[in-house]
C-alpha cells in the first residue's frame, strides 16, 4: 500500500468533491458540513471523514474515487471499493484537504488541469488533425492524459449533446489516467459511471461495451501497451 502515489490520488479527488459540492443541498464543505461533523465524529478523524465522503461520492463517479477503480483492485467488489486494507491520506493531508480555501475553475479543461498538475502528469499535445469529430451518436475509444484532455474541451463545447460516460472508453494501464478521466466526467456533469479498460483485455471487452467504434483518439504519453491496444481497434 504503501507504494501507491496515494497523495495526488487525494489530492485530485478533492477537486472532484468540491466541484459536487457545487451541485448538491448538503454540502461536504464549510462551516455547515464542519458543525456536522463535530456532532457526529465521535473517535473518528479528519482521515475518517475524508474517506467517508470518497466513499460517497465513488457511489456516483466509481473511476474518480474509487480505489478499486482507480489502482484497479483486483477481488474488490464495487459495495467495498476500498477494501479492508486501505490505509488513508497520509498523516496531515486530510485535515489540510478538507480546511483548504480552494475553488474549483468553472471551466471543465481548467479544472481538469488542476488534476493533472496534482499528479505531475505529462500531457502530450493532439494535433489538431487527429481529434475526431463527435456527435451525439459517436462511439469513441481513446487513451493517454492528453486524449482525455482533448475529449474533455470536446465535450464541453457540446456538454448539452455529449454524454462521456455514454459515448467514450477510456484504455488505460496507469491511475493516473483513470482517475483524470473519471474527474473529466464529473467536471462535464457526466450522466452516468464512466467506462476503462486495460491493455490486457480483449477486443470483444472493447466491443461489448462499445458495439459500435467510431473513432479511436490515443496520445504519445500513453504507454506502449495502451498505443498498441487501441491502434488495434479499428473503427466500424
Amino acid at each position: 500500500m504503501d507504494t501507491l502515489p496515494l497523495r495526488p490520488f487525494y489530492r485530485a479527488a478533492v477537486l472532484g468533491l468540491r466541484a459536487l459540492d457545487g451541485r448538491g443541498v448538503r454540502r461536504r464543505f464549510g462551516e455547515d458540513a464542519d458543525a456536522r461533523w463535530r456532532q457526529f465524529r465521535g473517535e473518528l478523524r479528519d482521515a475518517d471523514r475524508f474517506d467517508l465522503l470518497l466513499r460517497d461520492a465513488a457511489t456516483v463517479a466509481p473511476l474518480a474515487f474509487a480505489p478499486r477503480e482507480v489502482f484497479g483492485f483486483a477481488g474488490l467488489s464495487a459495495e467495498d471499493p476500498f477494501g479492508p486494507t486501505w490505509e488513508g491520506p497520509p498523516q496531515g493531508l486530510a485535515g489540510e484537504l478538507l480546511r483548504a480555501d480552494e475553488r474549483v475553475p468553472a471551466d471543465v479543461v481548467e479544472a481538469l488541469d488542476a488534476a493533472v498538475a496534482r499528479w505531475e502528469a505529462r500531457v502530450a499535445t493532439v494535433p489538431e488533425g487527429a481529434v475526431p469529430r463527435v456527435s451525439p451518436g459517436s462511439r469513441v475509444v481513446c487513451g493517454g492524459v492528453g486524449a482525455i484532455r482533448t475529449l474533455a474541451a470536446v465535450f464541453a463545447a457540446q456538454r448539452e449533446r455529449l454524454d462521456l460516460a455514454e459515448q467514450v472508453v477510456l484504455v488505460a494501464d496507469r491511475p493516473v489516467e483513470r482517475q483524470l478521466f473519471g474527474l473529466a466526467g464529473v467536471f462535464l456533469g457526466a450522466t452516468g459511471a464512466l467506462r476503462a479498460v486495460t491493455p490486457g483485455s480483449s477486443e470483444e471487452r472493447v466491443r461489448a461495451l462499445l458495439p459500435r467504434v467510431d473513432a479511436v483518439l490515443v496520445s504519445d504519453d500513453a504507454s506502449e501497451a495502451v498505443r498498441g491496444f487501441v491502434a488495434r481497434i479499428t473503427p466500424r
